[in-house]
């Protein structure tokens, strides 16, 4: 509750509030745990049987895992999805978004 009340609720509680119950079928899961980070893939469709992604990256604080950010990522083009691993960086998984996009349009 106190994370709510000091972040930007459209980012944080809107595409949490959304989840799980968005996602009507889970494909599968992946997760990326050190000692005071994690991240959580969820990958699956909705009810229009769009495919999705979740990343829910989370940090370790006073011995408790705190989410910090949640992101949805639709994949309305048809496009493959790009990860094989949970990347908890948003920056990495953008970078291997553009890889896959570049090997797409050079095959």
């Amino acid at each position: 509750m106190e994370a709510r009340s000091i972040t930007d609720k459209t980012a944080f509680v809107d595409p949490l509030a959304k989840f799980p119950t968005e996602i009507t079928k889970i494909i599968d899961t992946k997760e990326s745990i050190d000692d005071k980070d994690g991240c959580l893939l969820v990958s699956g469709t909705n009810t229009s049987g769009v495919p999705l992604d979740y990343y829910i990256s989370f940090n370790r604080e006073d011995n408790r895992w705190i989410i910090n950010k949640v992101t949805a990522k639709y994949f309305l083009d048809g496009s493959e999805r790009y990860l094989e691993k949970a990347v908890c960086d948003e920056q990495e998984r953008m970078n291997l978004w553009l890889e896959s996009m570049e090997s797409r349009d050079n095959s």
